[in-house]
């Protein structure tokens, strides 16, 4: 048994030729007299060799320090490796790694996904400063639809996400497989860029969540703070932000975890410094320069575990055709070389009589799938009650997500719900919409039936 200090080979490779000469042992030919018996079997092993060759893979080994793994398992690192792997085996993992025996390949995983990533190279060692096997992400989630949730916490402390998707779960007795947070690019206080901070999507990496942020550039509140020339399509393209934008961009290349971006979020509104027809941009070409460039930035650095979410608003079917709206909503797309997933906003409530999943989606979702190929997020959805229909709320719930999003829209991958009211999350709107789950029992266990549903067992990490 290896010293507790020093790093552990794991083969992760059983040995087929082994089991073959085990399985030749149990045979005495010289008692075998039927001579098609004999041709019989040397055509099966001949089989047998041949696939071991044509499937044989690389060998490869990964290595752990138990002695760090020890010192570093948290309560919080714990619960993560519970929801990981289940109750029994996250039990032993932790037991083996305290008692210093080997760690089970099968947990390697596992254990990347939950130990934060400023612990992640004690925990590994290597030549280099990325992990072995950093965990990747994959265009299309597994296991059906993941399902998403935006949940602020009620101080609008950053470091309190965590504790305010913990109260999630216990309402509806999952984790989500992401949640998106706010972060512009400068603090609307003291004007200094809000730079990456690995302690923010901690909260979410440590309980297996995959963290995303909706990126705004704007300093403070963007909604409606429109006149914010410092943020317009062609300062960013010229590199008024660049030292910024490479530095959080480095930052989280360096945070080796799998994170969506959305920046420019609904970019065909007016209601937001980046938005079309404010702070001089009227020219859509300038906001496919503004988003490659921002892209460049990043793979640049080699920031390889982002993914780019690119979002409109959903519109109407009227709206889309009104003039030259159509070929703008087009022309506003960068490509698919440059993004990732499509995404779309949407919500239902008095304001526009509480429109459908298919009413609200339909229309845009058509428009973007008749130009790009990438998946698509539904990135905000929600529904307020109605007074006069106690049952409105959960049926708009159930009808839209266990039946119009599987059958109506193939592209969608993943989608996440708005957990907080309106005035919370936009200050100063008069739309003040309730869309949190729980806004009545009824709501609550429609929502408790779709997050059990095996529609919506997507993840969006490998």
């Amino acid at each position: 048994m290896p010293s507790e200090t020093d790093p552990i080979q794991v083969d992760n490779k059983p040995s087929k030729l082994g089991n073959l000469k085990l399985f030749l042992s149990k045979f005495n030919l010289k008692k075998i007299l039927g001579v098609g018996f004999i041709l019989v079997l040397i055509i099966a092993l001949g089989y047998i060799i041949y696939s071991h060759i044509k499937e044989q893979p690389a060998q490869t080994s990964q290595t752990i320090n138990l002695q760090e793994l020890r010192k570093i398992i948290t309560p919080e690192i714990k619960q993560c490796l519970l929801n990981k792997l289940g109750n029994s085996e996250a039990k032993r993992l932790v037991e083996e790694a305290k008692q210093s025996k080997e760690i089970p390949p099968e947990a390697m995983s596992a254990i990347r996904s939950c130990v934060p990533a400023s612990l992640l190279a004690r925990v590994f060692p290597s030549n280099t400063s990325t992990p072995p096997s950093a965990p990747g992400v994959q265009t299309v989630p597994s296991s059906g639809i993941a399902l998403g949730v935006y949940e602020p916490p009620s101080n609008q402390d950053p470091l309190s996400y965590g504790q305010a998707v913990d109260q999630y779960k216990q309402e509806v007795r999952k984790y989500p497989a992401y949640e998106w947070i706010s972060v512009k690019w400068e603090n609307g206080n003291n004007g200094q860029y809000n730079q990456f901070n690995s302690a923010v999507p901690d909260q979410f990496r440590t309980r297996g969540i995959m963290p995303a942020f909706n990126w705004d550039p704007s300093k403070g509140e963007a909604l409606k703070n429109t006149n914010q020339p410092d943020f317009s399509w062609q300062s960013i393209a010229g590199g008024r932000h660049d030292a910024y934008i490479t530095q959080f961009a480095k930052d989280i290349a360096t945070y080796h975890y799998p994170i969506l971006i959305r920046p420019f979020a609904e970019m065909d509104g007016d209601y937001y410094p980046w938005g079309y027809h404010t702070n001089g941009n009227n020219n859509p070409a300038d906001f496919v320069k503004a988003w490659k460039h921002v892209v460049d930035i990043y793979r640049k650095v080699g920031a390889t575990n982002v993914q780019f979410v690119w979002c409109q608003s959903s519109l109407q079917q009227d709206l889309i055709d009104k003039g030259n709206n159509r070929n703008i909503l087009k022309q506003l797309y960068p490509g698919d070389d440059y993004v990732d997933y499509l995404a779309l906003d949407g919500y239902a409530s008095a304001k526009n009589n509480w429109r459908s999943v298919s009413d609200e989606f339909g229309p845009s979702y058509q428009l973007l799938t008749s130009f790009s190929t990438r998946p698509m997020i539904f990135f905000e959805i929600g529904t307020s009650e109605n007074p006069n229909d106690p049952t409105a709320k959960a049926n708009w719930i159930t009808q839209g997500f266990l039946t119009t999003i599987p059958t109506q829209f193939p592209a969608v991958k993943a989608v996440s719900w708005m957990d907080a009211k309106n005035s919370f999350i936009n200050p100063g709107t008069t739309n003040d919409a309730d869309w949190a789950v729980d806004t009545s029992q009824n709501s609550l266990n429609a929502w408790k039936q779709v997050v059990a549903s095996p529609l919506y067992q997507g993840s969006l990490l490998k």
